[in-house]
Formats: C-alpha cells, sequence, structure tokens
C-alpha cells in the first residue's frame, strides 16, 4: 500500500532551525546541505515504505 507523506509547517521550520544552527553556528554548510538532503530523503522514502515507522495524525 502507498500512503502520501505529509510534512508539517512545523517540521519544514525545525529543518531550517538545523540548517541554520549547522552551517551558521559550526561554520558548516556542506555538512547542513548533506543532512538536511539525508533527512529529506528519508522523508520522501516514507511513501513507499511506510510502514517501518509508526503512524503519527
Amino acid at each position: 500500500m502507498i500512503f502520501r507523506v505529509q510534512v508539517s509547517d512545523r517540521a519544514y521550520a525545525d529543518l531550517n532551525i538545523i540548517y541554520s544552527y549547522i552551517a551558521e553556528t559550526l561554520k558548516s554548510e556542506s555538512a547542513a546541505k548533506k543532512l538536511i538532503g539525508h533527512i529529506t530523503f528519508k522523508i520522501k522514502s516514507l511513501n513507499d515504505m511506510s510502514e517501518r515507522c509508526a503512524r503519527y495524525n
């Protein structure tokens, strides 16, 4: 079964905070891009492999 994953505005805001912290505070923009890319890839993969995580409303 395929599900549609919806990412909340709060989750996007959290990703922006994570990115900013790593890029600006830790001075590693490349690490920030890599991490956010990895996280978004995993989020998108839930469309096809949704049963590996608990479902939240």
